[in-house]
């Protein structure tokens, strides 16, 4: 759907908490988290992990027909965290005029940096969706949650992620 874009190699960080649920096709279902409560039944409210990828505006249409945006889905802006860390090249090291073996050409990694960025989500609409999660029969059956993992970073804690082979 999204072959004419560009993968960034960067990921983000949602800067809201988002119940995040999959169906068993696969299907990802971002759901806002308003109230900010952590229920028994529901998956606790976290930050999500994703790709970024830069769409070709006309791809927009096409995605947004495959996740019925107004009814399923809702495409909105959402505030994303990027984590990153400047390289610092490390200059050339010499004895006696001549260029130290091994200490040539080397990199070092700075602290990490989290720059906050817009970009376009879908989320999923709550009129349409929460009958179906009703916590009863049809949601343990058709709906699963997403694993969660923990960091130790403290502006990110815990966090959820799909790996990429649950899309394909």
């Amino acid at each position: 759907m999204i072959k004419d874009s560009v993968y960034t190699g960067y990921y983000g960080f949602t800067l809201e908490k988002f119940n995040y649920y999959r169906q068993r096709d696969g299907l990802a279902i971002p759901m806002l988290n308003t109230s900010g409560l952590t229920l028994p039944r529901f998956p606790p409210p976290l930050k999500i992990r994703g790709e970024i990828h830069a769409i070709q505006p006309y791809q927009f249409r096409e995605l947004d027909n495959l996740k019925d945006n107004g009814v399923q889905f809702v495409r909105q802006r959402v505030k994303l965290l990027v984590p990153h860390r400047p390289v610092y090249k490390i200059p050339e090291r010499y004895s006696n005029g001549k260029p130290i073996p091994l200490m040539t050409d080397q990199f070092s990694l700075g602290e990490e940096r989290v720059t906050p960025i817009t970009a376009w989500m879908y989320i999923g609409v709550p009129e349409y969706w929460d009958e179906l999660m009703d916590a009863g029969y049809n949601a343990a059956h058709l709906f699963t949650t997403v694993e969660h993992y923990k960091d130790r970073r403290p502006w990110l804690q815990e966090y959820y992620s799909m790996k990429r082979e649950t899309f394909f």
